[in-house]
């Protein structure tokens, strides 16, 4: 028996890197969660055994096998599986039983098929097919074990159930066998009856070549008259033509003496002419050269007429820049003039208010004044954030004291809020809203809308009696008349001192900037004056030098005019001695012409007699190609042929033609004649002697296939009969030890032919009648069906039996029957168990366990235990 040693899987569905699994003795499972990939080894079992289904192995087409790739792994484009397996008992076929090992090798490319190898060499499919039919195994046999097939048994038409018994019998490649032979047999006799065909064609055929050999030999006589007067014909021609060129190769040779006098004629002109053509390129040069030097003078006096132009234009340029200059310069001196009084402007009042600032300080309670304004350094106080005009410093101090040194930020003790503004407060007529003089942060917006400004004191106490509640009236001394009748008279008190100091300051401040920017207008102005000025020293210096170029001109200009009219008298001279010498030229080229005329007409001539030498030799040589092409001889050989007799005259041309014609139509009424009829005939003859053996080797061959045929169905019968006895003991036996009692049986159901007969499966489990199998529960038909396989199983044990789930139906009862039948088998046989399983129980009762994992997504992954060894190990430790 062959045994299978190992499967090594690579790119094929999950299982992307190389994976393995040895295949021991005994009960190895295969466990994992769902859709991690058991299958797929089931599925690799079946590829590489020839299995060309896609839906076989949950596809729709056979590329679905190889690796798709994952969101962090490309697609593989091929995919491989390899089965190791044992030989050593030389159970293989004949072609490969000469090797201990045998490797048997499938890989599927892309969108470009699979091969199947065999240790290394590339092999059919069907031979690979039936390797494992050989070994009672198979991509579809009753060795590879799943759900699906347990069911397809129950559903299964009785033909269909047949080829269980035909795996049992061992005869699937038998029926394979057959089939060849029964193809091979309808070919041999159909080529038999085209051979028969065949040979009733040739016995006309040969027939027919008798009499074409008759009407050959008639034609062949009168083919040699025929030949004879053709070469005669040509004969007379040849010589005719010969004669022709003789008297014409004498004309030549005169015309040639012509043509050699006539050219020495016209090389002694042409010397002449050259000679003086000769002369013609010195003065054609000498000419251009004065015309040149002309041109030249002409264009320097042109120049320099606009160079005077030029010059006086850029005096007028020069003259327009010195004055925009001017102008300039004394836009930047209005602009000297004006920052240096705005300079001294801001520097009066800066200490004006320097001086103000001093006397502040000398004034009493000193210590008071510091005592306020101190907390506010680096405080951010308001007051840095407004912006009014110069003349309401008292007034904003007379309404806000010291509550401008508050801070706008709320991280100091005392800060302005910013508020939500209502504005309802208006004024009486004639009062200025604060806000508008006042420009200041969000922060004061409220309390700026209940403060007016007063020019107008006359009617005071009527307005500060219609004042709404919280508001105020200023004027600009710092007067203030509230709402609530409170009035001051603008007497500065020390917190309003200190808030007036702040504003001096910030006002200090802003004339410090604006000397600082009048004094950077007054340095910029200052250096544009000065640059002003040297481009101005400049356009004057340039405005000498223009105004004297005029003068220098004008004496090169008379110098040029001078040398225009010398140019043009020299001009004048050579061009009249050029116009003589090219009249001559004219003169002597119209002689030349004349004789090279009559020359051409003399070279005419002699081609005109050369062409019809050329015509008679053309004319002979095809006579020549005739000859060669219509009798197959050379022109030397034509006066035997023709059989001339040099003492008698020849007929003429004509006369020999309507010979020849004569003798054309009589061969012509003979009609179609196969000149290789008589050896045609004789190869025919012995084509008919090969296919008459041919004929009898098919009606040998036929008899063979025949007997063949019968041979195979007599010992398919006998093997599937005394099959069907051993697998229905097996299965009745088996029925009993799964159920636990009841009975079961099967029976053909045409007895009289059983390779053609279907299968009945007839069941009644404990306690129950006979009845149909659909009507069973599903562990009841799960249990039956796999009665029924492992019958056909140990009746013709395979080395290796896949199990795929099939235990998912059964109870634990059941499942425990299940094993312990599967271990019977495996102890009892040389079979090998791959159990593919998510019950306990069933893992409990393997030898090894292997692992299906999927530590990444869509890539599966392999794990191994041996449990025996981990028992071992457990009990001696």
């Amino acid at each position: 028996m062959i045994k299978f040693n190992k499967l090594k899987v690579k790119g094929f569905k999950s299982f992307v890197e190389p994976t393995e699994i040895i295949i021991e003795n005994g009960l190895t499972g295969i466990v994992g969660p769902n859709g991690c990939g058991k299958s797929n080894l089931v599925e690799a079992f079946r590829f590489v055994m020839g299995e060309l289904s896609p839906k076989q192995m949950r596809g729709s087409e056979l590329d679905d096998v190889i690796f798709n790739g994952t969101s962090d792994r490309p697609a593989w484009d091929i995919a491989e599986v390899t089965l190791d397996l044992d030989n050593s008992e030389r159970k293989a076929p004949s072609i490969f039983n000469q090797n201990d090992k045998i490797e048997v090798t499938r890989r599927i490319w892309r969108g470009e098929g699979s091969e199947y190898r065999v240790n290394g060499k590339e092999v059919r499919l069907k031979d690979v097919q039936l390797l494992f039919a050989d070994a009672s195994t198979g991509a579809r046999s009753t060795s590879m074990v799943s759900q699906g097939r347990v069911g397809a048994i129950i559903a299964a038409k009785p033909e269909q159930r047949r080829s269980l018994l035909e795996e049992a019998a061992g005869i699937t490649g038998l029926h394979s066998r057959r089939h060849e032979a029964e193809l091979r047999l309808n070919a041999t006799e159909n080529n038999l009856e085209r051979v028969k065909d065949v040979l009733e064609t040739q016995d006309e055929q040969l027939e027919i070549f008798k009499k074409q050999s008759k009407q050959a030999e008639r034609y062949k006589n009168i083919q040699k008259d025929i030949t004879r007067a053709r070469a005669t014909v040509f004969y007379q021609k040849w010589q005719t033509e010969k004669n022709k060129l003789e008297e014409t190769t004498q004309k030549i040779y005169k015309q040639n003496g012509l043509v050699v006098d006539q050219t020495q004629v016209v090389a002694k002109i042409n010397i002449g002419y050259e000679n003086v053509q000769q002369s013609l390129p010195n003065l054609r040069l000498e000419e251009n050269k004065i015309a040149a030097e002309l041109q030249r003078n002409s264009i320097n006096l042109d120049n320099q007429e606009k160079e005077i132009e030029r010059a006086n234009t850029a005096i007028e340029e020069i003259q327009i820049r010195i004055e925009q200059i001017k102008n300039d310069s004394n836009r930047e001196k209005f602009l000297f003039d004006d920052a240096q009084e705005n300079l001294s402007r801001v520097r009066d009042e800066k200490s004006l208010l320097e001086k103000q600032q001093g006397d502040l300080f000398v004034e009493e309670n000193n210590d008071d004044l510091n005592h306020v304004t101190s907390p506010t350094k680096n405080n951010n106080p308001i007051i840095d954030y407004l912006n009014f005009e110069d003349g309401y410093e008292k007034a904003l101090a007379a309404v806000f004291s010291d509550e401008l040194m508050a801070s706008i930020s709320d991280k100091h003790s005392s800060f302005w809020r910013t508020l939500q503004s209502n504005n309802q407060s208006s004024f009486p007529e004639g009062i200025i809203p604060f806000s508008t003089i006042v420009k200041a942060p969000d922060n004061l917006k409220k309390r700026l809308e209940y403060i007016g400004f007063i020019q107008n004191k006359e009617n005071i106490n009527d307005l500060q009696n219609n004042l709404s509640d919280g508001q105020i009236l200023v004027s600009e001394l710092g007067e203030i008349w509230r709402w609530d009748g409170f009035t001051s008279k603008g007497k500065q008190s020390t917190l309003t001192k200190a808030v007036l100091e702040q504003l001096k300051n910030r006002r200090l401040k802003q004339l410090s900037a604006e000397e600082k920017q009048w004094q950077d207008i007054m340095i910029t102005a200052q250096k544009r004056i000065d640059e002003l000025h040297e481009r101005k020293k400049t356009l004057n210096n340039d405005l000498l030098e223009m105004e004297s170029m005029p003068k220098n001109i004008s004496s090169e200009k008379t110098r040029l005019q001078n040398l225009i009219t010398e140019n043009k008298i020299t001009y004048d001279k050579v061009a009249g001695k050029l116009r003589d010498t090219e009249q001559q030229a004219n003169e002597i080229n119209k002689k030349l012409k004349l004789e090279e005329v009559r020359l051409n007409e003399l070279r005419e001539e002699k081609i005109r007699i050369e062409g019809v030498i050329g015509t008679l030799n053309e004319t002979i040589h095809q006579l020549t190609d005739q000859v060669l092409e219509r009798l197959s001889i050379k022109m030397e050989a034509l006066f035997e042929v023709a059989k001339i007799n040099p003492n008698k005259t020849l007929p003429s041309l004509e006369d020999l033609e309507r010979k020849l014609e004569r003798l054309i139509g009589e061969q012509e009424r003979l009609g179609g004649v196969n000149l290789l009829a008589e050896q045609e005939g004789a190869e025919l003859e012995k084509k008919v002697n090969i296919i008459k053996k041919d004929q009898s080797d098919l009606l040998a061959a036929i008899s063979k296939l025949r007997e063949a045929i019968d041979t195979l169905n007599t010992e398919g019968r006998q093997r599937l009969l005394a099959s069907y006895g051993v697998v229905n003991e097996h299965f009745q036996r088996l029925f009993v030890q799964l159920f636990g009692g009841g009975k079961a049986y099967l029976k053909f159901t045409d007895e009289s032919d059983p390779l053609e007969a279907g299968l009945e499966i007839y069941a009644s489990p404990p306690g129950k009648k006979l009845q149909n199998l659909t009507l069973m529960s599903g562990g009841e038909q799960a249990l039956t069906a796999l009665s029924l396989l492992f019958a056909v199983f140990m009746s013709n044990p395979a080395p290796i039996c896949v199990l795929d789930e099939v235990d998912a139906p059964l109870d634990d009862t059941n499942v425990d029957r299940f094993c312990s039948l599967v271990e019977e088998i495996s102890q009892n046989s040389l079979t090998k168990f791959l159990v593919i399983t998510h019950h306990r129980m069933t893992m409990a009762r393997v030898n090894r366990l292997f692992g299906v994992t999927m530590p990444e997504k869509g890539v599966s992954q392999l794990v191994s235990v041996d449990l025996e060894k981990a028992v071992q190990i457990r009990e001696n430790g």
